[in-house]
């Protein structure tokens, strides 16, 4: 047995890989991010188109779907921004989350009752498969979940009183 003798260049190439690793978990973060930074800005430059497609699903009476229309973009585009905010990312993973849920649910719905609408997500978009957008919403669902178990995990600073 040949006994391997340590060099210099070791804890290097074990602290690349740690940043690496490091950025691998931080992927789903960002992409959540992502998602939601642009699909919330599409909405927000083009709030009629967002509002006509919030009213095909038929889910809200009046004016429920003008304020819908109005307030949810920037609560998407929000939510994505803090993804990158150390302080804010649980709120905003629990938050992306919870709207996943939501969105998921309206999907259902018109789905069940047959409606052919698109779906809201990045604005004028022609029609999809529903199953294929809740399978979407399931996939960022779990990166919203990962991140938030990231982000309970990762050691915060602590402040020290003088």
């Amino acid at each position: 047995m040949r006994r391997v003798q340590p060099t210099e260049n070791l804890p290097v190439i074990v602290l690349q890989s740690r940043r690496s690793f490091s950025f691998l978990l931080r992927l789903p973060r960002i992409g959540l991010a992502a998602v939601f930074l642009v699909s919330g800005a599409i909405k927000v430059l083009d709030p009629t188109a967002f509002l006509l497609q919030v009213r095909a699903y038929d889910l809200l009476p009046d004016p429920g779907p003008g304020i819908l229309s109005l307030l949810l973009p920037w609560l998407e585009v929000f939510a994505g921004a803090s993804l990158f905010l150390r302080p804010l990312q649980g709120g905003a993973c629990l938050l992306l989350g919870a709207l996943l849920l939501l969105f998921s649910a309206a999907l259902a719905s018109a789905w069940s009752r047959g409606l052919e609408i698109a779906c809201g997500c990045f604005g004028a978009v022609p029609v999809a498969s529903f199953p294929l957008h809740i399978l979407l919403n399931a996939i960022l669902f779990a990166c919203s979940l990962f991140a938030f178990r990231q982000w309970r995990l990762r050691p915060r600073r602590q402040v020290q009183n003088s």
